[in-house]
Protein backbone atom coordinates (compact mmCIF):
# COMPACT_ATOMS: atom_id res chain seq x y z
CA UNK A 1 0.00 0.00 0.00
CA UNK A 2 1.07 3.63 -1.18
CA UNK A 3 2.23 6.08 2.06
CA UNK A 4 1.21 9.52 1.19
CA UNK A 5 2.37 12.57 2.70
CA UNK A 6 2.22 16.21 1.83
CA UNK A 7 4.47 18.93 2.58
CA UNK A 8 3.19 22.54 2.72
CA UNK A 9 5.23 25.66 1.95
CA UNK A 10 8.70 24.32 1.71
CA UNK A 11 10.11 26.13 -1.56
CA UNK A 12 10.71 28.87 -2.96
CA UNK A 13 8.95 29.89 -5.64
CA UNK A 14 11.77 29.32 -8.27
CA UNK A 15 11.99 26.04 -6.66
CA UNK A 16 8.34 24.99 -7.12
CA UNK A 17 8.77 26.34 -10.91
CA UNK A 18 11.23 23.72 -11.70
CA UNK A 19 9.61 20.92 -10.03
CA UNK A 20 6.44 22.30 -12.25
CA UNK A 21 8.22 22.00 -15.36
CA UNK A 22 8.87 18.77 -15.05
CA UNK A 23 5.57 17.74 -15.20
CA UNK A 24 3.11 16.88 -18.24
CA UNK A 25 -0.21 17.50 -19.25
CA UNK A 26 0.15 20.72 -16.44
CA UNK A 27 -3.06 22.81 -16.41
CA UNK A 28 -3.62 26.96 -15.71
CA UNK A 29 -5.52 26.37 -12.56
CA UNK A 30 -2.56 24.34 -10.93
CA UNK A 31 0.15 27.36 -11.65
CA UNK A 32 1.81 29.59 -9.24
CA UNK A 33 0.48 32.70 -11.56
CA UNK A 34 -2.92 31.94 -11.17
CA UNK A 35 -2.74 31.12 -7.67
CA UNK A 36 -1.47 34.74 -6.93
CA UNK A 37 -4.20 36.53 -9.73
CA UNK A 38 -7.15 34.52 -8.08
CA UNK A 39 -6.39 35.58 -4.49
CA UNK A 40 -5.62 38.84 -4.82
CA UNK A 41 -9.10 39.04 -6.63
CA UNK A 42 -11.26 36.65 -3.77
CA UNK A 43 -8.92 37.57 -0.94
CA UNK A 44 -7.81 34.32 -0.07
CA UNK A 45 -4.17 32.34 0.20
CA UNK A 46 -2.91 29.66 -1.49
CA UNK A 47 -0.66 26.70 -0.24
CA UNK A 48 1.46 24.80 -2.29
CA UNK A 49 2.40 21.43 -1.56
CA UNK A 50 4.82 18.80 -2.63
CA UNK A 51 3.58 15.39 -2.53
CA UNK A 52 5.66 12.20 -1.50
CA UNK A 53 4.68 8.39 -2.27
CA UNK A 54 6.23 6.33 0.03
CA UNK A 55 9.00 9.37 1.42
CA UNK A 56 9.74 9.80 -2.71
CA UNK A 57 8.69 12.93 -4.30
CA UNK A 58 5.76 12.01 -6.34
CA UNK A 59 3.96 15.69 -7.20
CA UNK A 60 2.57 18.81 -6.56
CA UNK A 61 -0.74 19.94 -5.60
CA UNK A 62 -1.73 23.38 -4.79
CA UNK A 63 -4.93 24.63 -3.01
CA UNK A 64 -6.43 27.94 -2.31
CA UNK A 65 -8.01 28.47 1.18
CA UNK A 66 -9.89 30.98 3.08
CA UNK A 67 -10.84 31.13 6.95
CA UNK A 68 -11.92 33.12 9.88
CA UNK A 69 -11.79 32.84 13.44
CA UNK A 70 -8.68 30.59 13.38
CA UNK A 71 -10.46 28.70 10.51
CA UNK A 72 -13.14 27.38 12.31
CA UNK A 73 -14.90 28.96 9.42
CA UNK A 74 -12.74 27.05 6.48
CA UNK A 75 -12.70 27.20 2.66
CA UNK A 76 -10.81 24.76 0.75
CA UNK A 77 -10.35 24.52 -3.33
CA UNK A 78 -8.76 22.18 -5.48
CA UNK A 79 -8.87 22.89 -8.76
CA UNK A 80 -7.67 20.15 -10.96
CA UNK A 81 -5.16 19.31 -8.78
CA UNK A 82 -2.96 16.78 -7.72
CA UNK A 83 -0.53 16.92 -10.59
CA UNK A 84 2.12 13.56 -10.66
CA UNK A 85 5.56 13.15 -11.51
CA UNK A 86 6.72 10.59 -14.57
CA UNK A 87 5.75 7.24 -12.93
CA UNK A 88 3.55 8.07 -9.99
CA UNK A 89 -0.19 8.48 -10.12
CA UNK A 90 -1.48 5.08 -10.12
CA UNK A 91 -4.48 3.74 -8.90
CA UNK A 92 -2.49 3.46 -5.13
CA UNK A 93 -0.87 6.49 -5.40
CA UNK A 94 -4.20 8.14 -5.85
CA UNK A 95 -5.77 5.97 -3.16
CA UNK A 96 -3.01 7.35 -0.78
CA UNK A 97 -3.56 10.62 -1.95
CA UNK A 98 -7.49 11.65 -1.85
CA UNK A 99 -6.61 9.44 2.02
CA UNK A 100 -4.01 11.69 2.98
CA UNK A 101 -6.08 14.67 1.78
CA UNK A 102 -8.89 14.05 3.47
CA UNK A 103 -6.89 13.61 6.76
CA UNK A 104 -5.82 17.01 6.42
CA UNK A 105 -9.14 18.75 5.62
CA UNK A 106 -11.84 16.48 6.66
CA UNK A 107 -15.19 17.46 6.55
CA UNK A 108 -16.92 18.83 9.45
CA UNK A 109 -19.07 21.68 10.25
CA UNK A 110 -17.70 25.41 9.21
CA UNK A 111 -15.47 23.44 6.52
CA UNK A 112 -16.61 23.82 2.76
CA UNK A 113 -14.37 22.17 0.64
CA UNK A 114 -14.58 22.08 -3.44
CA UNK A 115 -12.07 19.54 -5.11
CA UNK A 116 -12.35 18.87 -8.71
CA UNK A 117 -9.56 16.16 -8.68
CA UNK A 118 -7.22 15.97 -12.29
CA UNK A 119 -8.47 11.54 -12.16
CA UNK A 120 -9.75 10.38 -15.30
CA UNK A 121 -13.38 9.71 -14.70
CA UNK A 122 -13.97 5.95 -14.15
CA UNK A 123 -16.09 3.48 -11.52
CA UNK A 124 -13.02 3.01 -9.56
CA UNK A 125 -11.85 6.11 -9.03
CA UNK A 126 -15.39 7.43 -8.13
CA UNK A 127 -15.66 4.47 -5.40
CA UNK A 128 -12.16 5.80 -4.12
CA UNK A 129 -13.53 9.04 -3.71
CA UNK A 130 -16.47 7.96 -1.66
CA UNK A 131 -14.57 5.81 0.31
CA UNK A 132 -12.67 8.40 1.33
CA UNK A 133 -15.66 11.17 2.48
CA UNK A 134 -15.99 12.93 -0.61
CA UNK A 135 -19.51 13.69 -2.16
CA UNK A 136 -20.26 14.12 -5.77
CA UNK A 137 -22.11 17.06 -6.68
CA UNK A 138 -24.64 15.24 -9.67
CA UNK A 139 -25.53 19.13 -10.89
CA UNK A 140 -22.62 20.04 -12.00
CA UNK A 141 -21.17 18.12 -15.44
CA UNK A 142 -17.95 16.25 -15.03
CA UNK A 143 -15.26 18.62 -16.59
CA UNK A 144 -13.93 17.55 -20.33
CA UNK A 145 -10.83 18.84 -22.27
CA UNK A 146 -8.83 18.22 -25.30
CA UNK A 147 -5.32 17.45 -25.19
CA UNK A 148 -3.51 17.66 -28.64
CA UNK A 149 0.36 15.94 -28.52
CA UNK A 150 2.37 18.44 -30.10
CA UNK A 151 5.69 16.19 -29.61
CA UNK A 152 3.92 15.08 -33.33
CA UNK A 153 5.55 16.00 -36.23
CA UNK A 154 3.74 19.02 -38.23
CA UNK A 155 2.95 16.29 -40.94
CA UNK A 156 1.60 13.94 -38.69
CA UNK A 157 -0.52 16.69 -36.84
CA UNK A 158 -1.96 18.03 -39.75
CA UNK A 159 -2.75 14.01 -41.12
CA UNK A 160 -4.17 13.53 -37.44
CA UNK A 161 -6.73 16.91 -38.44
CA UNK A 162 -10.65 15.75 -39.59
CA UNK A 163 -11.24 16.00 -43.14
CA UNK A 164 -13.77 18.24 -42.86
CA UNK A 165 -11.47 20.75 -40.66
CA UNK A 166 -8.79 19.65 -42.67
CA UNK A 167 -10.73 21.25 -45.80
CA UNK A 168 -11.54 23.95 -43.97
CA UNK A 169 -7.90 25.03 -43.33
CA UNK A 170 -6.83 24.83 -46.64
CA UNK A 171 -10.00 27.30 -47.67
CA UNK A 172 -8.41 29.12 -44.81
CA UNK A 173 -4.86 29.40 -46.29
CA UNK A 174 -6.55 30.34 -49.69
CA UNK A 175 -7.90 33.72 -48.45
CA UNK A 176 -4.22 35.01 -47.58
CA UNK A 177 -4.87 35.67 -44.03
CA UNK A 178 -2.22 37.17 -41.81
CA UNK A 179 -1.66 36.20 -38.56
CA UNK A 180 0.27 38.55 -35.41
CA UNK A 181 1.70 37.29 -31.94
CA UNK A 182 2.20 39.49 -28.89
CA UNK A 183 3.73 38.18 -25.49
CA UNK A 184 3.67 41.70 -24.20
CA UNK A 185 0.16 41.97 -23.91
CA UNK A 186 -0.28 45.19 -26.35
CA UNK A 187 -3.22 43.35 -27.84
CA UNK A 188 -4.75 42.24 -24.44
CA UNK A 189 -7.23 45.67 -24.39
CA UNK A 190 -8.26 44.74 -27.72
CA UNK A 191 -8.90 41.28 -26.99
CA UNK A 192 -10.38 41.29 -23.87
CA UNK A 193 -12.99 44.12 -25.32
CA UNK A 194 -14.59 41.80 -28.06
CA UNK A 195 -14.47 39.16 -25.61
CA UNK A 196 -16.70 40.77 -23.26
CA UNK A 197 -18.81 41.76 -25.96
CA UNK A 198 -19.27 38.15 -27.32
CA UNK A 199 -19.49 37.01 -23.65
CA UNK A 200 -22.50 39.31 -23.05
CA UNK A 201 -24.19 39.24 -26.42
CA UNK A 202 -23.77 34.70 -26.02
CA UNK A 203 -24.87 35.01 -22.31
CA UNK A 204 -22.14 32.84 -21.38
CA UNK A 205 -20.03 31.82 -18.43
CA UNK A 206 -16.05 32.13 -18.30
CA UNK A 207 -13.11 33.93 -16.45
CA UNK A 208 -13.90 36.94 -15.69
CA UNK A 209 -11.94 39.91 -17.13
CA UNK A 210 -10.68 41.25 -13.96
CA UNK A 211 -8.89 38.05 -13.45
CA UNK A 212 -7.76 37.67 -16.87
CA UNK A 213 -6.22 41.61 -16.00
CA UNK A 214 -4.15 39.97 -12.78
CA UNK A 215 -3.00 36.89 -14.33
CA UNK A 216 -1.50 38.77 -17.36
CA UNK A 217 0.14 41.04 -14.69
CA UNK A 218 2.35 37.78 -13.39
CA UNK A 219 2.59 36.05 -16.82
CA UNK A 220 3.71 38.91 -19.27
CA UNK A 221 7.02 39.22 -16.93
CA UNK A 222 7.52 35.95 -17.70
CA UNK A 223 6.14 35.38 -21.46
CA UNK A 224 4.16 32.96 -20.63
CA UNK A 225 0.82 35.02 -22.14
CA UNK A 226 0.49 34.74 -25.87
CA UNK A 227 -2.07 36.56 -28.23
CA UNK A 228 -2.77 36.09 -31.61
CA UNK A 229 -4.93 38.26 -33.81
CA UNK A 230 -5.57 37.11 -37.21
CA UNK A 231 -6.01 39.78 -39.99
CA UNK A 232 -7.17 40.06 -43.61
CA UNK A 233 -6.77 42.95 -45.70
CA UNK A 234 -5.58 44.75 -41.83
CA UNK A 235 -9.24 43.98 -41.06
CA UNK A 236 -9.28 42.41 -37.43
CA UNK A 237 -11.15 38.85 -37.93
CA UNK A 238 -10.18 36.55 -35.11
CA UNK A 239 -8.07 37.01 -31.65
CA UNK A 240 -6.77 34.61 -28.73
CA UNK A 241 -5.04 33.92 -25.61
CA UNK A 242 -3.02 31.01 -24.54
CA UNK A 243 -1.27 30.67 -21.05
CA UNK A 244 1.89 28.69 -20.92
CA UNK A 245 2.78 26.55 -18.44
CA UNK A 246 5.58 24.26 -17.66
CA UNK A 247 5.71 21.67 -20.83
CA UNK A 248 1.90 22.52 -21.32
CA UNK A 249 -0.44 25.20 -22.83
CA UNK A 250 -3.95 26.20 -22.33
CA UNK A 251 -6.20 27.83 -24.67
CA UNK A 252 -8.05 30.51 -22.48
CA UNK A 253 -10.51 32.73 -24.43
CA UNK A 254 -11.09 33.16 -28.31
CA UNK A 255 -12.87 35.47 -30.28
CA UNK A 256 -13.95 35.78 -33.74
CA UNK A 257 -15.82 38.52 -36.07
CA UNK A 258 -19.14 37.28 -37.18
CA UNK A 259 -17.70 38.20 -41.11
CA UNK A 260 -14.67 36.09 -40.95
CA UNK A 261 -16.52 32.78 -40.48
CA UNK A 262 -16.98 32.34 -43.76
CA UNK A 263 -12.77 32.65 -44.13
CA UNK A 264 -12.43 29.69 -41.67
CA UNK A 265 -10.15 32.19 -39.81
CA UNK A 266 -10.52 30.05 -36.43
CA UNK A 267 -9.22 27.28 -37.84
CA UNK A 268 -6.35 28.71 -39.64
CA UNK A 269 -5.60 30.42 -35.82
CA UNK A 270 -5.96 27.63 -34.18
CA UNK A 271 -3.64 25.47 -36.83
CA UNK A 272 -1.19 28.50 -36.21
CA UNK A 273 -1.09 27.99 -32.95
CA UNK A 274 -0.07 24.61 -32.37
CA UNK A 275 2.60 25.44 -34.92
CA UNK A 276 3.79 28.05 -32.27
CA UNK A 277 3.67 26.29 -29.37
CA UNK A 278 5.19 23.82 -31.07
CA UNK A 279 7.96 25.91 -32.34
CA UNK A 280 8.75 27.39 -28.37
CA UNK A 281 9.48 23.31 -27.33
CA UNK A 282 5.60 23.11 -25.80
CA UNK A 283 4.60 19.61 -25.87
CA UNK A 284 0.67 19.34 -24.89
CA UNK A 285 -2.28 21.47 -25.84
CA UNK A 286 -5.12 21.94 -23.76
CA UNK A 287 -7.90 23.38 -25.77
CA UNK A 288 -9.49 24.52 -22.52
CA UNK A 289 -13.47 23.21 -21.59
CA UNK A 290 -15.91 21.45 -23.85
CA UNK A 291 -19.07 20.20 -22.88
CA UNK A 292 -22.54 18.96 -25.16
CA UNK A 293 -24.58 21.57 -23.38
CA UNK A 294 -24.88 24.99 -24.47
CA UNK A 295 -21.19 24.33 -26.55
CA UNK A 296 -22.06 21.79 -28.47
CA UNK A 297 -20.50 23.38 -32.10
CA UNK A 298 -17.30 25.00 -29.97
CA UNK A 299 -16.70 20.98 -28.67
CA UNK A 300 -17.06 19.31 -32.94
CA UNK A 301 -15.12 22.17 -33.77
CA UNK A 302 -12.23 20.99 -30.87
CA UNK A 303 -12.51 17.61 -31.62
CA UNK A 304 -11.79 18.31 -35.28
CA UNK A 305 -8.11 19.23 -34.29
CA UNK A 306 -7.56 15.31 -33.90
CA UNK A 307 -6.80 15.47 -29.81
CA UNK A 308 -7.75 13.35 -27.10
CA UNK A 309 -10.86 13.90 -25.38
CA UNK A 310 -10.49 13.41 -21.41
CA UNK A 311 -13.38 13.33 -19.11
CA UNK A 312 -12.22 14.06 -15.34
CA UNK A 313 -14.21 12.63 -12.28
CA UNK A 314 -16.33 15.31 -11.25
CA UNK A 315 -16.96 18.02 -8.69
CA UNK A 316 -16.29 16.70 -4.96
CA UNK A 317 -17.40 18.03 -1.73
Amino acid sequence: MSLCKIIWNNLQVGEWQEKFNLINKSNILQTYEYAKATCLVNKQKARWGVIYINDNEAGLVQIIEAGIIKNLIHGVIIDRGPLWFDGYGSIEDIKSFVRCLNSEFPARFGRKRRFIPEFLNSQEIVSIMKENGFKKNHNIKNYQTIWIDLEKSEEELRLGLKSNWRNKLKRAESYNLEIIWDSKGILLPFLLKRYNEDRLKKQYENISIYSLQEMAKYLIPKKKLHIYKVQKDGKDMAAGLIFTHGTSATHQIGWISDKARKTAANNFALWQSMLYLKNKGIKYYDLGGVNDEGAANVKKFKEGMGGNLIELCGFYS
